[in-house]
């Protein structure tokens, strides 16, 4: 979208920047500003490549892909207290991970790992060996998506005429890319045996060529990619491994062996029986020479990356002052980084109601992390509805096509409650003010593809408004104050008649539940399914409070494929809340958004959702060995036929009962 952007505006980098994300850490004031600042002090390269915005690559409504879902929509809240806050002198650990929870039984399965030297541990995996949420006996941790930039795209001259050729800069002639055979296995069904895929990946000295679907319009144009963790963390480094982390005794031991970790960009947080707590960012950051990775270099025969971050190096903190330690997949680094970190993050909505609820003197209680987990205060509302009801306030000829939005709006207490009316007219006014800002800019394609990823565009929205003027103003023909108030009025008169339409002329009647919802639906798709067969196979459409912007997030597609589609289908969301009190020697408080078991037709593929919906729902994952035994409800003990395993004794599996 950078290089789309340099494009739209022939290069004109000091425009293009007006439309950059603004990325926003709020405990480091003016960071926003200052990365600004910095930005336009760099020199950014710049090459046309033609983009087509309709390539594939794209995917269907850019955002609703795996890819761009993984890459953009992922997220989660984290935090830590003190143990000097919550009264038990122990620390309390919560996590809550937003991933697409539309297939039952979730993403998460829950683990306990029990070994006869002592370990124990409870907590979920989600796919990968070990726990990366959960605690042991001394130790409570929860994680959260981090994204640091650990990548560059690098803009190579190819030969139209021969595949693989290349041509490194300030050379005449051309060269043979490195070329590798990968043969990938695909297993077959039935009696099938399956058959082989074979992938010749072409590298230059900066990484593989990428296949560009038709995205650069250039066929003497190509982008290499180089990534940290495939090109360097994964040869030059040991693996991490999650045991040493499990036996550690504290907080700082814990973060240490965190720090080992390079193969991913996550924010741990970890509090200890004692009360410690720590944060640590973890990556393999490039320490770049040269720009911040947001557009592609045209390739160059000098290295733009002079080495690596990761460790201690990387953002974190170990007992703040203040008694507590969070992520939201907001911005991490300070202002003095001296470094870029990531050029997008999460807006810093979910992390600014963070610090309102946990600074300051009160307790912070396992009661209020549970609460906090499932809190829709919207703080973009917060600092836009207001402006949006002055801006109606002041036009009486509009008066009769505002006055139900402006009553709407001034009623609301900025929480996302399903029952509420405040949330859907919000939500709307906010779409068709960006829209009506963007597209004459930019064009609907371009204008539409930034639009779906919130990271790149809402919190430089949000400041625009509240500070009218310069390109993103000028480029939409609206000049000043009045001029911002005027396109808030037009804009809101839009939603109020799209809002009437679909969902009735009495907006006193209009719900934020009636608009969005998520729809489940087990390994078997239920969709078209009707009747009794729906609700055993999973299906079945569940009404949830919160946006994109509450800590409870619920988040789908910004702009809908179909503008008159009633329902905002939910994608990414809570998938697992827990909290872990280091006081509390018999249970993890957890729920899943789903069940623990792929099969259709059985008990526990969706019996979690209930309880995971509800408000007061409450669940508990058990830790002490009194409480496993006495809710276990079967035991089955594997025996290693052969020494390979090197087993010391029997490991025994337990399926723990739901809480009754």
């Amino acid at each position: 979208i950078a290089q789309a952007l340099m494009e739209r505006f022939d290069g004109d980098e000091v425009t293009a920047e007006a439309f950059f994300p603004r990325v926003v850490n709020p405990d480091a004031p003016g960071s926003g500003q200052a990365r600004d600042a910095a930005r336009a002090r760099e020199s950014r390269p710049y090459e046309n490549l033609s983009l087509d915005l309709t390539a594939p690559v794209w995917g269907p409504g850019f955002g609703s892909g795996p890819l761009m879902n993984s890459a953009t929509s992922a997220g989660s809240n984290n935090w830590a207290f003190a143990g000097d806050r919550t009264g038990s002198g122990a620390a309390v650990v919560a996590n809550d991970p937003h991933l697409d929870i539309r297939r039952l039984p979730g993403p998460w399965h829950p683990v306990g790992l029990f070994t006869t030297d002592g370990l124990r541990a409870v907590g979920a995996s989600v796919g990968v060996p070990g726990l990366y949420v959960g605690r042991t006996d001394r130790l409570g941790f929860g994680v959260t998506v981090g994204y640091a930039d650990t990548l560059d795209l690098y803009i190579e001259t190819v030969d139209p005429e021969r595949p693989g050729f290349y041509r490194e800069p300030g050379e005449s002639a051309w060269r043979e890319a490195t070329a590798r055979r990968e043969e990938i296995r695909v297993k077959g069904l039935g009696d099938d045996p399956g058959w082989t895929e074979t992938l010749i990946v072409r590298e230059t000295p900066r990484g593989p060529l990428l296949p560009d679907f038709g995205l650069i319009g250039r066929a003497d144009r190509a982008l290499s990619l180089r990534w940290s963790v495939a090109a360097d963390a994964m040869t030059t480094r040991p693996h991490f491994r999650f045991e040493p982390f499990l036996r550690a005794n504290d907080a700082a031991s814990a973060i240490a062996e965190i720090e080992r970790l390079g193969e991913a960009s996550l924010n741990f947080v970890v509090g200890d029986a004692s009360g410690s707590i720590a944060r640590r960012a973890i990556a393999f950051l490039p320490d770049r020479a040269e720009g911040d990775g947001l557009t592609p270099r045209p390739a160059s025969p000098d290295d733009a990356w002079r080495g690596f971050l990761s460790g201690a190096a990387l953002p974190g903190e170990i007992d703040p002052t203040r008694g507590w330690t969070g992520t939201a997949n907001h911005a991490v680094a300070s202002a003095d980084f001296g470094r870029p970190f990531s050029d997008i993050a999460a807006p810093s909505w979910r992390y600014r109601r963070m610090a309102s609820l946990f600074d300051g003197d009160a307790p912070l209680t396992t009661r209020l992390a549970e609460r906090a987990q499932r809190d829709v205060a919207n703080p973009l509302a917060e600092r836009l509805a207001p402006l949006f009801q002055r801006a109606l306030a002041q036009d009486p000829e509009r008066l009769l096509e505002t006055q139900a939005a402006a009553e709407i709006l001034g009623a609301w207490d900025r929480f996302d409650e399903a029952d509420a009316a405040g949330p859907l007219v919000f939500q709307e006014i906010l779409r068709s003010v960006s829209l009506r800002l963007y597209r004459p800019s930019l064009g609907k394609p371009l204008a539409e593809r930034m639009l779906a990823q919130r990271a790149f565009w809402q919190e430089r929205l949000a400041h625009a408004l509240w500070n009218p003027g310069g390109p993103i103003f000028e480029r939409a023909g609206v000049e000043g104050v009045a001029g911002r108030d005027a396109l808030i009025r037009a804009a809101t008169v839009e939603a109020m008649r799209r809002l009437e339409r679909l969902h009735g002329g009495d907006p006193r009647r209009w719900r934020w539940g009636d608009a969005q919802r998520v729809a489940l639906s087990g390994p078997i798709p239920a969709e078209g399914y009707l009747g009794l067969l729906s609700r055993p196979l999973g299906a079945r459409l569940v009404e949830i409070s919160g946006s994109a912007e509450t800590l409870d997030r619920a988040q789908g597609d910004f702009l809908r494929a179909d503008p008159d589609q009633k329902l905002e289908q939910i994608s990414n969301a809570t998938s697992l809340r827990v909290v872990v009190d280091l006081a509390d020697d018999e249970k993890v408080r957890a729920v899943l958004s789903g069940g623990v078991v792929g099969r259709s037709f059985h008990p526990h593929l969706d019996d979690q959702v209930s309880t995971w919906a509800d408000p007061d729902g409450r669940g508990f994952w058990w830790f002490s060995e009194e409480k496993i035994l006495e809710n276990t409800v079967s035991e089955l003990t594997l025996e290693p036929e052969a020494p390979l395993l090197q087993a010391s004794a029997p490991s025994a599996l337990s399926t723990l009962a739901p809480p009754r």
